[in-house]
């Protein structure tokens, strides 16, 4: 089933992978494989996986939105920008999988998201939550940078040069400016 391409080998990897009844090996091993191996012909799926929202008054959980936000970012969905930036925006969305949200919208490259990110990275510098994954908001700010202009760079020097912003991401905004990144942000 794994090696069979299209939408329901896929579909029966993330149920699979959703079922805690399943072995936590066998769930890894399925998820580490659609990471892989994004599957082209199931776009419809990661989009509506891009689509569910924690939310604790419904008690609804997204479960699948890490894996999916890594399928359409390499297979460069630009349908997906729009539910990305859902989730860049919801405060429920967790700080691991905004990395690979941010990470997405980058790979995809679609300019639109420009402002989300910019918005991102001047309303987080400060915040602590953030201090020990410092490259979602790096990753951000070489977005930012790659699709603008002047503007852009004067932002992302301000927030390298504000002394409220979290050290580690003044280091690595400072490298990203300097051009000593190395993909620094990827």
């Amino acid at each position: 089933m794994a090696k069979s391409p299209g939408p329901p080998p896929t579909a029966a990897l993330v149920r699979l992978i959703r079922d805690p009844r399943w072995p936590p090996e066998l769930r890894e091993l399925a998820t580490d494989h659609l990471n892989e191996r994004p599957d082209e012909h199931s776009a419809a799926l990661y989009l509506s996986l891009l689509a569910e929202r924690n939310d604790y008054v419904l008690g609804t959980r997204a479960l699948s939105v890490e894996l999916a936000a890594r399928a359409a970012g390499a297979l460069q969905l630009p349908e997906a920008v729009r539910p990305l930036l859902l989730q860049l925006a919801d405060p429920q969305t967790p700080v691991p999988t905004l990395a690979v949200v941010v990470a997405a919208l980058w790979s995809i490259g679609d300019r639109s998201a420009k402002e989300a990110l910019r918005e991102l990275l001047l309303t987080y510098r400060c915040d602590p939550e953030l201090a020990w994954a410092p490259q979602i908001l790096s990753t951000a700010a070489a977005a930012v940078l790659e699709w603008g202009g002047s503007a852009e760079r004067e932002l992302v020097t301000f927030v390298a040069q504000d002394p409220h912003t979290v050290p580690a991401l003044r280091q690595r905004l400072d490298r990203l400016l300097s051009g000593d990144a190395d993909d620094e942000a990827q």
